[in-house]
């Protein structure tokens, strides 16, 4: 799939769905335990109405008011974590 068209259409599709509690369903019994943790509930695993509710949520806290207040601490901590990420290799992007 590769056309815009397609992918708008399938994640508009109900039958998808990026919760995890529905993703391990598809496991074999007794597998799923192990994967539990990595799939756990959280907003970007959920489906709406779920991810909408909390979606709203959080929207309040992440205005752009907000972000650009926290750019100062932030932007440090994250070139510090990308010069490390390059020690020891090339490509930082491509890890």
């Amino acid at each position: 799939m590769s056309r815009y068209a397609e992918a708008k259409a399938l994640l508009a599709d109900p039958r998808l769905s990026k919760d995890g509690a529905r993703a391990l369903e598809l496991f074999p019994e007794g597998t799923a335990d192990a994967l539990a943790s990595s799939l756990s509930a959280h907003m970007l695993t959920s489906d709406p109405p779920d991810h909408t509710r909390l979606r709203t949520l959080v929207n309040k806290a992440f205005t752009a008011r907000t972000v650009a207040r926290l750019r100062p601490r932030q932007v440090p901590s994250l070139v510090v974590a990308v010069r490390r990420r390059r020690v020891g290799s090339r490509d930082a992007c491509r890890a």
